[in-house]
């Protein structure tokens, strides 16, 4: 769905507005919009004039300086406007046995609340280090590992610090150019 730029284009009936940071929100007829504003009245310009009264609500704001959350809500949902205006937008529904099985096949299988993801427990033969800061991408055998350490077994995240530890980047003040690895699995 191609994202409307003024009211007429609006495809809801109903137009809600709600708050990403706040709780604020609001449900407005798209008719009564129209008419008090125009209907070619641009929906960032609607969208200021009704939250106008905000406190984070900013012109022109300075790159870290807070701001209005105030969007349009079916717009960012991208859903199709139900075809009755007292019909409920979202309608949750209960998954399914094949949605279940999708996801249990995508994801790997999941560790009880509490543990260390360890080493042993990674689904996968082969780990990748990949650092998007400096473009770094090693491909490692699982099995080679385990015989390299001492124990046969390490925490996850101790083992990206020391696959890590020759970075160097791995000292820069900047977090903009600082290490960036992680471990993902093969594929991603």
């Amino acid at each position: 769905m191609l994202r409307p730029k003024t009211l007429v284009q609006y495809p809801w009936v109903v137009v809600r507005i709600e708050c990403v940071l706040c709780d604020r929100r609001g449900r407005y007829r798209l008719a009564r919009l129209a008419a008090r504003y125009g209907p070619e009245q641009s929906l960032d310009g609607l969208l200021a004039d009704l939250a106008h009264d905000c406190p984070w609500w900013r012109t022109n704001p300075r790159k870290y300086e807070p701001r209005c959350g105030a969007r349009f809500a079916d717009l960012e949902r991208n859903l199709p406007p139900p075809d009755h205006p007292d019909e409920p937008v979202y309608q949750r529904r209960q998954p399914t046995r094949e949605d279940v099985q999708k996801s249990a096949s995508r994801s790997p299988p999941q560790q009880p609340a509490g543990t260390v993801p360890l080493l042993s427990t990674w689904p996968h033969f082969e780990i990748v280090v990949s650092c998007a800061t400096c473009g770094r991408r090693d491909v490692l055998d699982v099995a080679l590992l385990r015989q390299a350490l001492q124990n046969g077994d390490a925490r996850l995240m101790d083992l990206r610090v020391s696959l890590t530890a020759q970075c160097p980047r791995r000292e820069a003040q900047s977090i903009y150019e600082q290490c960036g690895a992680v471990l993902i699995a093969p594929g991603q």
